[in-house]
């Protein structure tokens, strides 16, 4: 009784701090309506969009998503703005909160609030990760189409689609047959990516030829954004510094990670490694955080972050609160994993 008692305060307790959450949330969105200027990427996006819908060239200053992401700014650009703000800044909220199973500690880690305040757009990433690690059988047809939502930020889907097609690999070797998650995969990629080529067969160079720089706000991973400061960006100097001290790395957490979940592990490790990622970028870790230790050092990890969010936003310098979130998760998943507090993937 007494123990049915405890687990009823505490449901209680974690609900009434997920509403007092969600209220904090829905006050801004009410806010940037009520305003008429949203967030100023969601801004940025809309501008991109409605130059799409118009015809005119898209990769221009400050565009660097692929011609399928534009169109659905595109999309987006073509509601009332009320219900596109809407929409648009509370449906990763509503996805990060169904992947953690409406946790309370999802909505106080940094990265889901400066994804949510700044209008970002890596909720598909989350989404086709948080798909395919919930079907990572190779003959699951399902995988493979949350799988292809991460192509539509490349870089948030290098890691899952390598993991992908070494499992791939490994079954067609085994079992001498395709398997059907890369037929799911490479169908669903294909109807993603082929409309934008018939719209403009040209899209992909435009793309390629405006590459985001490499400067300290644009980088949340530990290791090239130490190396920013040390050496000067792109340089042979730094790839070679990345490249050693990256390698290293992986190979020292492949040695401790004990019986952790390996794409977990590998997720983790390429918010650490990889130039590409942005603080926001970070809710795609939100499926790797569970267990007896994770979800707390999710929030304290965060507190840095907040500060920066709430005091510094406008000083690039001080995101460099957002590197120390992936690694901190890395070692409690691998303190988790050889206490026998996780299973092997």
């Amino acid at each position: 009784m007494i123990r049915i008692r405890e687990s009823y305060r505490s449901d209680f307790l974690g609900n009434l701090i997920l509403l007092l959450l969600i209220a904090v949330y829905l006050a801004y969105v009410y806010f940037v309506i009520q305003a008429d200027q949203g967030p100023v990427d969601y801004e940025t996006f809309m501008r991109i969009g409605a130059r799409f819908v118009s015809g005119e060239e898209v990769y221009v200053e400050n565009s660097y998503y692929p011609l399928p992401y534009v169109m659905v700014f595109g999309l987006f650009s073509l509601l009332p703005r009320p219900l596109s703000m809407a929409l648009w800044l509370s449906l990763p909220v509503v996805v990060a909160l169904f992947v953690t199973r409406f946790k309370p500690w999802t909505l106080l880690f940094a990265p889901v609030f400066s994804h949510f305040s700044g209008g970002q757009s890596s909720v598909f990433g989350l989404l086709g990760f948080c798909g395919y690690r919930l079907n990572l059988n190779p003959q699951s047809k399902l995988g493979g189409i949350f799988l292809a939502l991460t192509l539509l930020k490349p870089q948030l889907g290098i890691v899952p689609v390598g993991y992908a097609v070494v499992q791939w690999l490994g079954f067609l070797r085994e079992k001498r047959k395709v398997p059907g998650q890369m037929v799911a995969f490479a169908g669903a990629a294909l109807l993603t990516y082929l409309p934008s080529f018939i719209i403009d067969p040209d899209w992909l160079w435009k793309w390629l030829s405006v590459p985001r720089p490499m400067f300290n706000r644009a980088i949340s991973s530990a290791i090239p954004r130490l190396l920013n400061l040390f050496t000067l960006p792109g340089s042979p100097l730094y790839w070679l510094l990345w490249f050693v001290l990256s390698g290293l790395l992986v190979l020292v957490v492949w040695r401790l990670k004990g019986r952790s979940h390996k794409l977990d592990i590998l997720i983790l490790l390429s918010f650490i490694i990889s130039p590409l990622v942005h603080d926001y970028d970070l809710i795609q870790v939100l499926p790797t955080i569970w267990g007896p230790v994770m979800p707390i050092a999710s929030s304290l990890l965060s507190v840095p972050g907040w500060w920066t969010i709430t005091t510094q936003y406008a000083n690039d310098a001080a995101w460099i609160t957002f590197t120390i979130i992936a690694p901190g998760l890395l070692a409690c998943k691998i303190y988790q994993a050889n206490s026998k507090n996780e299973t092997a993937a």
